[in-house]
């Protein structure tokens, strides 16, 4: 397996066959740097973004779902719905980072609900939403 550089213990495993990404726009950035190591395979990505202006190229050919989601309550649940909704095979591979609240559903989602293998999924919340 490739490390990937910007986050220590993310590994890119090079025998996947399938990719789904999913984050709002604050991971935009990191999204992209992951394109530099993942391999020719497929690769799904879902973007969360509060408003028109987030929406940026991501300069790969992959398929990419925005979903609006202008307010806390939209944002929290509009990733965890579209991992609800994704076929996931037993070969894909999940990365997902965000708001924390948002990558906790997606986490007991995947491994409560569905008990989808731990060691094919990369989720992390980095950041919370000041709810004053």
């Amino acid at each position: 397996m490739s490390q990937y550089p910007g986050r220590a213990g993310v590994h890119i495993d090079p025998d996947a066959t399938a990719f789904l990404l999913a984050a709002d726009e604050t991971a935009i950035p990191a999204i992209c740097q992951l394109f530099e190591h993942i391999p020719s395979v497929p690769i799904v990505v879902h973007l969360s973004v509060s408003h028109l202006e987030a929406i940026v190229d991501l300069h790969r050919d992959v398929d990419v779902t925005r979903h609006l989601a202008p307010n806390r309550a939209q944002s929290l649940e509009s990733l965890c719905d579209t991992i609800r909704g994704s076929d996931l095979q037993t070969d894909t591979r999940i990365r997902a980072a965000g708001e924390t609240a948002a990558m906790q559903r997606i986490r007991s989602y995947l491994f409560q609900e569905i008990d989808f293998p731990r060691s094919q999924t990369s989720v992390r919340g980095y950041w919370k939403r000041d709810i004053r």
